[in-house]
């Protein structure tokens, strides 16, 4: 689980009344095995980083924070959460 908001530059801590949570399912391990049926990442961006930014998986990378400009995602600024 989570404590504080996925932005590292942020780490606002946890609050479940405000912000975006974002639940995704963990990739198959590197031998092609599936994960675990309740294999799960969750993560939280507080209320104001989920203004700002929006997480993503890429697969071989992991969750990155993208800046988001208007309503779309800038490409190549983008920052590693979490590894695949």
């Amino acid at each position: 689980m989570f404590s504080s908001c996925a932005n590292p530059a942020c780490r606002a801590e946890f609050n479940y009344r405000q912000g975006a949570i974002l639940r995704l399912r963990k990739q198959p391990t590197k031998n092609g095995q599936p994960p675990k049926c309740d294999s799960f990442q969750h993560f939280w961006l507080c209320a104001e980083c989920a203004e700002v930014y929006r997480l993503e998986y890429l697969p071989g990378q992991g969750v990155v924070l993208n800046r988001v400009s208007g309503n779309s995602v800038k490409n190549g600024l983008s920052q590693l959460v979490a590894v695949a």
